[in-house]
C-alpha cells in the first residue's frame, strides 16, 4: 500500500468592504496588491485582489450591504488576527 499524499489549498476567500471602489483602493493602493479581476454582475461586482502571484490566494472583496454587514467591518475576525 502507497502514501497518498493529497495537497489543498485554500484559492479564494471573502473580505467585506464598504464599497468595492474603497476596498479595491485599499488593498490595490495601499497595500500593494494586484487586481485580479473586476466584474459587473446583475447588482454586485465579483473583485478579487492578490498579494502576489496566482499560486498564492485571492480575496474577493465584497461590499457590506446590510447595516448587519456594515456593523463588523474591520472586526470579521472579532478582534483576532487571522492571516499570516
Amino acid at each position: 500500500m502507497g502514501i497518498r499524499v493529497v495537497t489543498r489549498r485554500i484559492g479564494l476567500f471573502t473580505i467585506l468592504v464598504p464599497d468595492y471602489d474603497a476596498g479595491i483602493a485599499h488593498f490595490v493602493d495601499d497595500l500593494g496588491f494586484e487586481l485580479v479581476e473586476d466584474t459587473p454582475q446583475a447588482d454586485k461586482r465579483w473583485v478579487v485582489v492578490r498579494p502576489g502571484p496566482a499560486a498564492q490566494p485571492g480575496i474577493v472583496l465584497a461590499a457590506a450591504p446590510t447595516p448587519e454587514q456594515q456593523q463588523v467591518l474591520g472586526r470579521q475576525l472579532g478582534g483576532r488576527v487571522g492571516f499570516f
